[in-house]
């Protein structure tokens, strides 16, 4: 643990000593990729990991890594004066490998929604598009507000997660798409869990009832027909399952919201969204 902390130190204060705005960035998350184009350093960024699709100009950036992999040899070819990495969602090995360059990092933490703006006005500072950076911040920060406010005393619909069918796993309140369900007023039904990611039964999900179930797009919609099965759960019988864009809902990035106002819509309303 300490030698965690040591290495972000490392990282940390080797960015706070940038002596110009970074012009040629390596983003090695999808999000961070979103959040660089919102904040105006998009054109900066010159490598990117997989699964970096938007916006559409960022699938024309050279792919340098994936999430259990790095393509060294690339990336060192490209001269980035900064790296930017997700805490968390980038393995602590390819850091240390990273460290071996002696590129300034930036190591960008998600616990939650709001840490998207914050992210966006330190990529803005070190890039040197402080003036998007903030506009992007304030426009993210109103429109956060103000779904928050639409459904502060929604009544706290039983909602249940699905991340994917085989095996069967959901999200607690920790994730994203946790957090979209209680800003919408809804009430995740494994939100305590202490994994952030657990597998469950079936008999956990017949036995919590939910009122609501959100499925993961990544699940497929194979997962609407083996839901059909079980008339007990009150989803299925006022026909209230849903498939939600994982991009969305999953992605700590700007368009995470665009992910909210979706599920609060399905959280208030009681039409049908499959046959």
């Amino acid at each position: 643990m300490k030698m965690r902390y040591f290495i972000f130190l490392i990282f940390f204060f080797s960015v706070c000593l940038l002596a110009q705005p970074a012009h040629r960035i390596i983003s090695l998350a999808p999000n961070i990729t979103e959040i660089a184009f919102a904040a105006g350093a998009g054109k900066y960024i010159i490598g990117t990991s997989t699964f970096s699709d938007f916006p559409p100009l960022a699938k024309k950036i050279p792919v340098v890594a994936t999430y259990d992999d790095l393509d060294m040899e690339r990336m060192i070819s490209l001269h980035p004066d900064l790296i930017i990495v997700w805490k968390g969602g980038t393995p602590m090995a390819q850091i240390a490998q990273l460290k071996k360059l002696g590129i300034p990092i930036y190591i960008a933490s998600f616990r939650n929604i709001l840490d998207i703006p914050k992210t966006g006005l330190k990529i803005g500072e070190l890039a040197g598009t402080e003036r998007q950076a903030k506009k992007f911040a304030t426009q993210f920060k109103k429109h956060y507000e103000k779904i928050k406010n639409k459904n502060a005393k929604r009544y706290p619909v039983p909602v249940f997660y699905q991340l994917s069918l085989y095996p069967l796993i959901t999200l607690n309140d920790q994730s994203s798409a946790g957090q979209i369900i209680q800003l919408c007023g809804g009430k995740n039904i494994f939100g305590q869990t202490i994994a952030i990611a657990p597998q469950i039964s079936i008999e956990n999900v017949l036995t919590e009832n939910p009122d609501v179930i959100l499925i993961s797009s990544a699940s497929g919609v194979a997962s609407f027909t083996f839901w059909k099965k079980f008339m007990q759960l009150n989803a299925v019988k006022n026909h209230r399952i849903y498939l939600v864009n994982d991009s969305l809902t999953q992605r700590y990035g700007p368009r995470i919201l665009e992910g909210a106002e979706q599920v609060c819509t399905f959280l208030g309303t009681n039409h049908a969204h499959y046959q």
